[in-house]
């Protein structure tokens, strides 16, 4: 399991939806463990829009083969 941020202030907040996708799937593409893999995507809140830019439009090489979202718009 990993914890992929794509924040990381108290300033959160005011950051663009767009930066915290491509936050997250840099995240994704640099760890050795996710980038080329099949993964599954545990998101909350805020999160569930950027688990869906992540299967959407980030190329890390694999694929993701479940999504759950909890408490997402």
């Amino acid at each position: 399991y990993k914890c992929i941020e794509s924040g990381g202030s108290a300033l959160d907040f005011i950051t663009s939806f767009k930066h915290q996708a491509e936050t997250a799937c840099k995240h994704i593409k640099k760890d050795s463990n996710l980038a080329g893999k099949e993964i599954a995507i545990l998101a909350l809140s805020q999160g569930g829009l950027i688990a869906r830019s992540i299967l959407e439009e980030c190329d890390f090489g694999g694929s993701v083969k479940k999504i759950v979202s909890v408490g997402g718009p």
